[in-house]
Parts: C-alpha cells; sequence; structure tokens
C-alpha cells in the first residue's frame, strides 16, 4: 500500500476515494490536526502505518489528559465536591417541602380538582 501510494504521489494522479476521506478524517489537511502534528500523508512518507500514527496520535492526547489531570485534577475534585453537596441539598429541600407540604395542606402542585 506505502509503495502504491508513493508511485501515486510521484505520477501527481492521487484518486480522492476512501483514502481522501481517511485523510480529512485522521487531519490530513490543515484543519482539525494538534500544534507540531504531521499530516497523515507525512507519515505515510516517513514509513509509517495508519495504525502507527493512530498510535502515537491517541499517546499524545493520553500524555496531554495526564498533564491537565496532574495540574488540575484536585481543582477538579473539590468543584465537583462542591457540586454534588449541592445538589443534595436542593434535592434535601424539595423532598422536605414535598412531605411537609403533604401534611400540612401546601403541596401546591395545582392536581387540586
Amino acid at each position: 500500500m506505502q509503495k502504491q501510494f508513493a508511485e501515486e504521489n510521484k505520477k501527481g494522479k492521487r484518486k480522492s476515494g476512501s483514502g481522501g476521506g481517511l485523510l480529512g478524517a485522521f487531519g490530513g489537511g490543515s484543519g482539525g490536526m494538534m500544534g507540531g502534528e504531521e499530516s497523515l500523508r507525512e507519515g505515510f512518507e516517513k514509513g509509517k502505518t495508519y495504525m502507527d500514527q493512530v498510535r502515537e496520535r491517541g499517546q499524545r492526547q493520553y500524555e496531554v489528559l495526564e498533564k491537565e489531570i496532574r495540574e488540575n485534577g484536585e481543582k477538579w475534585l473539590k468543584e465537583m465536591a462542591a457540586e454534588e453537596k449541592k445538589m443534595q441539598e436542593e434535592a434535601m429541600k424539595g423532598m422536605q417541602s414535598k412531605v411537609f407540604g403533604g401534611f400540612f395542606g401546601g403541596g401546591g402542585d395545582g392536581e387540586k380538582k
């Protein structure tokens, strides 16, 4: 496949069939690529297979995510805990208003006929 790609590339008559769709989806053009990444075409020219390039991109994304977690993980956990506490308090208020409203006749659901 790489030999065929190289031959077609030299001839200049590269078909944009199913391979063209892969180029676009994988970021073969200028759009959709993270800074400093090589295009699918450049990777093929260096002898890398499609799966090699997918694996490398996945590894880079993992490393970026891992760095974000190390830098912001503690902050994110605190924010999540605060949101969870707020949701629990709102749920308790809702349950209390339904329970006490039902006992004392102030339900206010508008279901009285």
